[in-house]
């Protein structure tokens, strides 16, 4: 995490970090250039993990990523609780480690310097390293440190941050010298003062790792009156105990709640656990809780929620409601008998008032006689009235073409020639006509016919041929004029 201003209020933010119901730390970013990351390592009780960044008035809260790996599960056991970094160190390295060269992409940090400590290193191939059950590369074990003076003990302290605190400390340890005949290496680890392990001798490319648990925060590594070398060490890792063991809702609860969400798309801001911690349950639940028990959603309130649809079957899958309010929505369809039983034994308090399209119980049958003869018989009257209006465009437009064959009778009767096409006789009720038919082989036919019209239909003269109508539907393009019974002017110039 890397703060920055996001709420404009140029305060840094501090908010509280759940993992799932459980508190897992409260997050303090003193400075923007400062990154945080918290790590800890989990055991779930159930199938997923809810990480939780809960606002708490102290700023906006933010996440920059999120990382999810996984462990061999006989390594980092504990007897209970899950195990928080409080450190971990690559003894006397100058460079921070991660993935790809430590399998579990655990950060390897440098050690914070200190005056009493002297480095050590050696270079060590992978293939001859025995990496142990905690997968230490070559690389990360390879450098160690020992005390400046070689007849001083190596102490390893700190300072917990609540004399309560209890903590895992894992000792990681490798010869990385090829000790001659004449050469020993021998410690006691003392703990808070107290033997714990004694004549120690780490072995030479092989990593031994030991680990302690308790409220000791003082580890001294001692030197045997039978050894000629001080002791080294070439990693460390220190873990406080968080107890993480408060139980998250039942899971069939938590599937149909959000299944719920899902359906009807609610907008409350329904996230992590609905029902835990109780300081957080989501709007419009209240939940019981137990002892080393799951809470259990009692009580689901989303009146004027603009909830739509039927009532989903996951409704009913909240087997321990006592009551449910769906007032002042659009739902429709039956309420589903599972919950009209509940409340008719009185183990619910169901209120679904203001739902205009909701069936009560027993109703809907005829309802629904009603509503579907009435889809029905629309259906039928649209097709027919589509039907109809078919019909008569087709009928329409038959006419239309007969009628052009007959005033023509058939075109059988030429009389001239045009500009863009041949002239004919024909006949309107009985009066002659002169019918001019567009040629499509005529090389300016279309454009002397559009000008033709367009002149004839603004300019009346006693001297010009009276147009009587034209055609200009698809490939039926022609003018009717009055037809001249003395020929054309051509047959007078000739």
């Amino acid at each position: 995490m890397v703060g920055h201003n996001y709420d404009g209020q140029n305060i840094p933010p501090q908010f509280d970090l759940l993992l799932g119901a459980n508190l897992w730390d409260t997050v303090i970013i003193e400075k923007a250039s400062i990154t945080r990351n918290k790590e800890i390592i989990h055991v779930p009780l159930q199938d997923f993990v809810q990480i939780c960044l809960v606002n708490t008035g102290n700023g906006t809260p933010f996440i920059t990523a999120i990382e999810l790996r996984t462990l061999k599960n006989d390594i980092y056991v504990t007897e209970s609780g899950s195990l928080e970094r409080y450190l971990r160190r690559d003894l006397g390295s100058n460079t921070i480690y991660r993935y790809p060269v430590d399998i579990y992409d655990r950060f390897w940090f440098t050690r914070d310097f200190q005056e009493d400590w002297t480095n050590l290193s050696a270079s060590i191939p992978d293939d001859s390293f025995n990496q142990g059950d905690y997968q230490l590369r070559a690389i990360i074990m390879s450098t160690a440190v020992r005390p400046a003076n070689d007849s001083a003990p190596l102490v390893i302290s700190w300072e917990p941050q609540d004399e309560t605190d209890e903590f895992y400390v894992y000792m990681h340890f490798t010869e990385i010298q090829e000790l001659t005949t004449n050469q020993t290496r021998q410690f006691n680890i003392m703990r808070n003062g107290e033997l714990w392990i004694p004549n120690f001798s780490p072995r030479y490319l092989f990593v031994d790792t030991l680990y302690v648990s308790g409220k000791e925060i003082k580890y001294s590594l001692v030197r045997t009156g039978n050894s000629t070398l001080p002791p080294i060490i070439s990693a460390l890792e220190i873990y406080t105990v968080i107890d993480l063991q408060k139980p998250q809702t039942l899971q069939g609860d938590v599937d149909a709640i959000t299944s719920i969400k899902s359906v009807y798309g609610v907008k409350s801001d329904w996230q992590g656990d609905p029902c835990a911690p109780a300081a957080h349950l989501w709007d419009g639940l209240n939940c019981t809780y137990g002892d080393n028990e799951f809470p259990r959603i009692t009580t689901l309130n989303l009146s004027s929620s603009g909830l739509s649809g039927k009532i989903d079957p996951s409704v009913s899958m909240l087997t321990m409601l006592e009551k449910l309010n769906l007032e002042k929505n659009n739902l429709s369809g039956s309420i589903p008998s599972a919950l009209v039983e509940k409340s008719e034994e009185g183990s619910l308090t169901l209120s679904v008032g203001q739902n205009p399209y909701l069936c009560e119980s027993g109703q809907c049958k005829e309802t629904k006689k009603k509503n579907t003869v009435i889809p029905i018989v629309a259906s039928i009257c649209g097709v027919l009235l589509i039907l109809l209006i078919a019909v008569a465009i087709l009928l329409w437009t038959l006419k239309r073409r007969k009628r052009k064959v007959r005033i023509t009778n058939k075109f059988n009767t030429i009389v001239g020639k045009g500009g863009f096409g041949t002239v004919y006789l024909g006949y309107i009720d009985d009066t002659p006509v002169a019918v001019k038919m567009f040629s499509p082989s005529s090389l300016h036919g279309y454009r002397q016919f559009q000008a033709e019209v367009k002149t004839l239909m603004r300019v009346h003269h006693a001297n010009l041929t009276s147009l009587f109508g034209y055609c200009n539907e698809g490939d039926y393009k022609g003018l009717i004029y009055e037809y001249m019974a003395n020929g054309d002017l051509q047959e007078h110039l000739s």
